[in-house]
């Protein structure tokens, strides 16, 4: 512990594209792999809403700064009116979920920030009398145990947990011998786990049909 004290060296998980001190070492999870992009080309939406973390939240701003990101790159417009921020929590994302739900355009599809959200949003559509995914399409963050295990099952961007305790072990172990990090940055690949939250949008069906 004496040596990486003296070292100077902080050692940090958190959104890649977050700014440290030169004498902080980031460990982040790379940014999700084009959430909207995939939403719009893989199964029909331009509609799409947010559950979104709190801004003073690194993880939430980071969550938040890659859904805008991701709008941008498939040409969506982003809209207020279905986006929401909130705590990583059941219940606040119930609230939220039901506010973006009842928007005078309301989305056919829905990204939270964390697995927690995402199951409010799952409830608030059943109060709103609508099936996940024919009616209402959504996609978790963080793919927890309870994404599978929900119903239907989350589709998710996973982060790589065990990958990022593994390396912030080793770095710290690194620095305990006196061996400076190679890199300031370290960021690990997330992985997009389809399952049944999702689907292709039934265009009909929305347009009256």
């Amino acid at each position: 512990m004496t040596r990486i004290r003296a070292s100077g060296v902080r050692v940090t998980v958190g959104p890649s594209w977050a700014r440290y001190t030169p004498t902080g070492q980031l460990l982040a999870p790379a940014p999700p792999p084009g959430d909207a992009p995939r939403f719009r080309k893989c199964f029909g939406h331009t509609r799409i809403g947010m559950v979104a973390g709190r801004s003073h939240s690194l993880a939430g701003a980071a969550r938040v700064h890659g859904y805008r990101a991701a709008l941008e790159e498939a040409r969506i417009a982003y809209d207020p009116a279905i986006v929401r921020s909130t705590d990583f929590d059941y219940a606040e994302a119930l609230a939220a979920g039901l506010q973006i739900l009842r928007a005078d355009d309301p989305p056919t599809a829905v990204f939270a920030a964390s697995d927690a959200q995402a199951l409010g949003v799952l409830e608030a559509a059943r109060r709103h009398g609508l099936a996940v995914p024919g009616d209402l399409a959504v996609m978790s963050f963080d793919d927890t145990l309870v994404a599978a295990m929900a119903c239907p099952p989350l589709s998710a961007v996973r982060q790589p947990f065990e990958e990022l305790g593994r390396e912030a072990t080793r770095v710290l172990l690194d620095l305990s011998q006196g061996r400076p990090p190679a890199s300031p940055r370290i960021e690990l690949a997330t992985e997009l786990v389809l399952r049944t939250s999702t689907t292709t949008r039934r265009t009909q069906a929305h347009a009256g049909g």
